[in-house]
């Protein structure tokens, strides 16, 4: 037993010192990353997805083509009732690519009146802002209010089957809301 130990790692020792040296960490077509040159992620069909936030929905695109107009998804939620947090459906809200910047500049005026680009502190302070239902609303209804007008979609994919005749009465409901929001 002690002789094939013996064996084996004098045949590792032998093997190690006699062949070439190995780059195991990448294959050998890898190229190389040059500090100070820029990197091109290469997009893929799941890179162009988002996922919804629960295995009932399938992700959301991240551009959208409404009318031949092109729309970018800039956030989504799943929305929950009861205290049981019961998912009735997903929503994503897209922006039309053209107001991306008009937005941008919008939102960056609600964490600084003279900012014209926003630092990563103040990226992290605004994130926290819209991410807070009270504060969040309050920062949409600034930006609507100061004169902000940005073409918009919203999707919204109920998470089960109601049964009913769909998307009738989740279309009903909504645009009872959207009409008893906007007065």
């Amino acid at each position: 037993m002690l002789a094939s130990g013996v064996l084996g790692v004098a045949t590792f020792i032998y093997l190690a010192a006699n062949e070439p040296p190995q780059k195991t960490e990448s294959p050998a077509s890898a190229s190389t990353i040059n500090p100070g040159l820029p990197v091109v992620v290469a997009e893929t069909e799941a890179s162009k997805l988002v996922d919804s936030g629960t295995s009932s929905v399938p992700p959301f695109p991240r551009d959208m083509t409404i009318d031949g107009e092109e729309f970018a998804l800039i956030g989504l939620g799943i929305r929950t009732v009861s205290f049981l947090g019961i998912q009735v459906y997903v929503v994503g809200f897209y922006i039309h690519v053209d107001d991306l910047a008009a937005l941008q500049t919008a939102l960056v005026k609600r964490v600084d009146e003279g900012a014209s680009s926003v630092t990563q502190p103040e990226r992290e302070a605004l994130r926290e802002r819209l991410m807070d239902p009270v504060l969040g609303e309050e920062v949409w209804e600034e930006v609507l209010s100061g004169g902000a007008r940005f073409r918009s979609a919203f999707r919204i994919v109920p998470t089960r089957n109601t049964g009913l005749p769909a998307p009738l009465p989740l279309r009903k409901v909504m645009m009872q809301v959207a009409e008893t929001r906007n007065g």
